[in-house]
């Protein structure tokens, strides 16, 4: 195959649901990809998005490098549930020289095994687990990206004393300690605001902040919903116009973009995997890899 910069092709060992999702995934952002799998169908399925698919039997130094594997910038081992395979896989890849080796881990010592190594480890299964239940305990909560220091930066959808209101008025920097870098309206994300940008029903906030202090401002905006007067006519249910925005603000609330993204056939790892791998900002969920490698050859 050409040669290339390194950063400019990514590899990813082994295709797994959430392998192949990550194949495409990249692919479809107009990156290189090296797909390696032992399972033939696998690897016919992704060539539809790389010319660089290859059945690998055996995971060996030899059969790396003959698949151009050291070419790479980023090369991610999707091989969680067999231990022995994926360390040594990711042993290997690192050897090769990869600037950038991501790598799966079933539990917390086949991780600490990983980081040894020097590779960056994820756990697709906890860090899936964290994100659901934000978003149940937060009814605002859309999404999140998890930084350094206890910092997060989450997408909110605007309600109860948000609306209505100025972001001038609601001074969130000095009540909260915290700040909006976004809010989107329809389908357009505005990052140039102005401070008398008026929220209505259905936009939604992107806020970056200490996780307590987040927290502190999505409570007072769940508790303020709580005791929000009846709608005219003596309910919520009643209105007109007024009951269709309150019933589209409330969906907006329950169900975010990456609850049906998670839906499809594109599994929210991957998608978080190729985050990570763009803007090294969140150590991404990936999912399981169940085939054993039997040793062979590359065809």
């Amino acid at each position: 195959m050409k040669k290339q910069l390194k950063t400019d092709l990514y590899g990813v060992i082994g295709l797994g649901r959430f392998g192949t999702a990550l194949v495409q995934t990249l692919a479809e952002a107009g990156k290189e990809v090296i797909a390696i799998d032992k399972n033939e169908e696998k690897v016919k399925a992704v060539r539809r998005y790389t010319d660089y698919a290859f059945v690998v039997d055996n995971l060996s130094e030899d059969a790396l490098k003959e698949t151009g594997m050291q070419n790479c910038g980023t090369v991610t081992v999707c091989i969680g549930e067999q231990v022995d395979i994926s360390i040594l896989t990711t042993m290997l890849v690192i050897k090769l020289g990869v600037p950038q080796v991501i790598a799966k881990a079933a539990s917390e010592v086949h991780g600490e095994v990983l980081k040894h190594l020097g590779a960056t480890v994820v756990y697709p299964e906890a860090d899936m687990a964290v994100r659901i239940g934000k978003r149940l305990i937060s009814g605002n909560l859309l999404d999140y990206i998890a930084l350094d220091d206890g910092v997060e930066v989450r997408r909110i959808a605007v309600g109860g004393k948000l609306l209505g209101r100025t972001i001038r008025e609601l001074d969130v920097r000095k009540v909260y300690g915290i700040n909006i870098i976004a809010v989107e309206r329809g389908h357009r994300t505005d990052v140039e605001f102005s401070a008398d940008y008026r929220f209505e029903e259905g936009d939604t906030v992107s806020v970056v902040g200490k996780v307590e202090k987040i927290g502190r401002f999505e409570r007072a905006i769940q508790a303020y919903k709580a005791t929000r007067p009846p709608l005219r006519g003596g309910s919520r249910e009643a209105g007109g116009g007024e009951t269709l925005r309150w019933q589209k603000f409330q969906a907006i609330a329950r169900f975010s973009p990456s609850a049906s993204f998670a839906d499809s056939s594109l599994p929210v790892g991957a998608f978080l995997c190729c985050n990570y791998i763009f803007s090294s900002w969140y150590t991404v969920p990936s999912s399981s890899f169940h085939k054993n490698f039997p040793p062979s050859s590359v065809r």
